[in-house]
């Protein structure tokens, strides 16, 4: 299951939502229907937490 399959827009449209770039390198959601967006800060991960190694 992937994540649009479960996120839902908090403005109650029950439209699903999909990552999107914003000003200033942060990331948020937004409503496919009503293009509500919910903004949230991004932590900057140290490279070796972004490598997955097997």
């Amino acid at each position: 299951m992937s994540l649009n399959e479960w996120l839902r827009c908090p403005a109650g449209c029950d439209a699903t939502i999909e990552a999107v770039t914003l000003p200033g390198s942060r990331i948020g959601l937004q409503c496919v229907a009503c293009g509500r967006k919910i903004e949230e800060p991004v932590e900057q991960v140290e490279e070796n937490y972004r490598t997955i190694e097997y």
